[in-house]
């Protein structure tokens, strides 16, 4: 740990063009901070990119539940309401209730030749 401190403390203090060791270790300090710093970023950058693409199948795959939910609600009230028509296929029904006989109207009916 020491070494990146000295690396950092030489980094940033002011030092004339590069003649001596300590300044040929101050360049290597700057280069090997920098390309662990571009590492750090990049695969920061690829973690980004792989919880995006994690999180957009998850919402994906919620939408398309959804959707199929809906479909065999669908399925099911027509099959429910198909299976009913064909049980009173042919039947009459009695009323027996005034408040619904009030919307329907008698038909006379007249003998064509």
């Amino acid at each position: 740990m020491d070494f990146f401190k000295d690396c950092q403390k030489r980094l940033f203090s002011f030092s004339i063009p590069f003649t001596t060791f300590a300044d040929i270790t101050d360049k290597f300090c700057f280069m090997f901070l920098t390309i662990v710093g571009a590492l750090k970023m990049v695969l920061m950058l690829i973690g980004g990119f792989i919880v995006l693409r994690f999180v957009g199948q998850l919402m994906s795959a919620k939408r398309n539940m959804e959707h199929e939910r809906q479909l065999n609600e669908e399925s099911r009230r027509f099959e429910k309401e198909k299976a009913e028509k064909l049980k009173t296929f042919g039947k009459t029904t009695v009323l027996k209730d005034k408040a619904k006989t009030t919307n329907t109207q008698d038909a006379d009916f007249e003998i064509i030749e």
